[in-house]
């Protein structure tokens, strides 16, 4: 169904091929539109009483296949709804609604995702375990900035393949800040490495005082180290530089 070639088609074009009935080409009296989401099903009714029925995309389950392709499409290339119903709408081009989206993300292409993750993870699993040290780069990001942020990710990274091992969701009510969710998030993640008996030789990650802290006190006897991240490093020297330079005294000094 992806690879079939699809078009936009103006209703009014459409509605010229019902003028007669496929049956016995008599004049078609009632036509009858059935729309739903992006999928349009055509009744008509001839004046020798034939009905017939022509339905704009195949079924997945009873479901147009077009509006499940539209929420994979959606949610595989990392849009939103808003933003892509955004350009239908100033078209006027028929879309799916809003709690279809939701209802096909939720019973089918989550739990697909899920299933591809978990293949995938087992698979870089099996890699590790076959190494002797293995160096894991994780950093934490929160779904807005500052202090105000409700959802917080960590994700851990195998440096030599670039695959990510593993990740954690956090909610701010599981913590009591943004930087104690990356701290939790950061703890789950090299807890399930580790007792997946991943030989974890050296961590790196930002210059995050909780997981400094963390490292020092329950992971410095299991033999891992902890490191920071270059780049994260440079970036702090150069918001400083940046800052310091800023002064009055610094542009003079600069200057001459």
């Amino acid at each position: 169904m992806c690879s079939s070639p699809k078009y936009i088609v103006f209703e009014e074009e459409l509605l010229k091929l019902f003028g007669r009935c496929v049956e016995c080409g008599g004049e078609v009296l009632e036509k009858e539109l059935l729309k739903k989401g992006s999928a349009l099903k055509v009744t008509t009714l001839c004046k020798n009483s034939h009905s017939k029925e022509w339905v704009s995309q195949p079924l997945v389950n009873r479901a147009a296949a077009g509006n499940v392709l539209l929420s994979g499409a959606i949610v595989f290339t990392g849009n939103t709804f808003s933003r892509v119903s955004e350009v239908a709408s100033a078209i006027n081009l028929a879309f799916l609604s809003k709690s279809d989206y939701h209802n096909w993300q939720k019973k089918h292409l989550f739990p697909v995702i899920n299933d591809r993750w978990q293949q995938e993870k087992a698979a870089i699993l099996a890699d590790l375990l076959d190494r002797n040290s293995v160096t894991l780069l994780g950093d934490g990001r929160c779904d807005s900035p500052g202090y105000s942020a409700k959802y917080g990710t960590y994700t851990m990274m195998d440096k030599e393949s670039e695959k990510i091992v593993d990740f954690e969701v956090c909610h701010v009510k599981q913590s009591t800040s943004s930087q104690a969710m990356e701290k939790r998030g950061f703890k789950h993640c090299l807890d399930r490495a580790l007792n997946s008996g991943i030989p974890v030789g050296v961590v790196g990650t930002d210059r995050h005082t909780g997981i400094k802290a963390l490292m020092r006190s329950e992971y410095k006897d299991l033999g891992v180290e902890h490191q920071v991240d270059v780049w994260h490093l440079t970036k702090n020297i150069k918001s400083k530089l940046v800052t310091k330079a800023k002064k009055k005294e610094c542009r003079t000094s600069l200057l001459g």
